[in-house]
């Protein structure tokens, strides 16, 4: 439909008849533009379920639900293509928490800060300090190795001493969670 109105156009055509599509012009992709940023907005930032039930088992702790939220959220959301490159997929995935957490009222979320004596992936935390997260961010090169790299996320957290983060002013509870991805698939495991 997009094609037959004029809102993309056809270019590159290969042997088999496949052709790509594109954006024909600035008009057009202002449009785009928009309707993707109403859409996020819709989807991600007025959160009907997804993000909620997120930050509801986040606070509960519980690995294996927080798992299945991740799982169902990049179900609906991305290609595990998005990431570009192996170096940059650990990057997608630690920016797609971010994203996640990032637009939890009340909280305070801080990424690659120092810490005890590394950069935790991610701290987050309620205004009010009782208790916070630190999450440690994997990208797998294979299905099998998600336990295993889950596994030394939370190693990482414990030998780089990153609950020093907060110096004197550590929260009451602290909880940690290792990640590792692989394309559309996780594993997190708490520590």
């Amino acid at each position: 439909m997009l094609f037959s109105t004029g809102y993309l156009t056809q270019r590159n055509r290969d042997q088999d008849g496949k052709y790509e599509l594109a954006i024909p012009n600035k008009e057009v992709t202002d449009i785009f533009r928009n309707k993707v940023d109403l859409w996020f907005r819709e989807r991600v930032l007025n959160d009907r379920d997804g993000l909620k039930d997120f930050y509801y088992v986040l606070d509960l702790e519980d690995a294996k639900a927080l798992e299945d939220c991740l799982l169902v959220y990049m179900l609906d959301t991305i290609s595990y293509q998005d990431g570009g490159n192996t170096e940059d997929k650990e990057n997608f995935y630690h920016g797609l928490l971010l994203g996640m957490l990032g637009h939890r009222s009340g909280w305070i979320v801080q990424s690659n800060r120092e810490g005890g004596d590394g950069r935790p992936d991610i701290v987050a935390y309620p205004r009010n300090r009782k208790f916070a997260f630190i999450i440690e961010v994997k990208y797998s090169k294979k299905k099998a190795d998600l336990e295993a790299d889950a596994s030394a996320a939370l190693s990482q957290i414990e030998r780089m001493k990153y609950d020093n983060y907060f110096g004197s002013r550590k929260p009451e509870k602290i909880v940690h969670f290792g990640i590792s991805f692989y394309r559309k698939d996780c594993r997190v495991l708490k520590g």
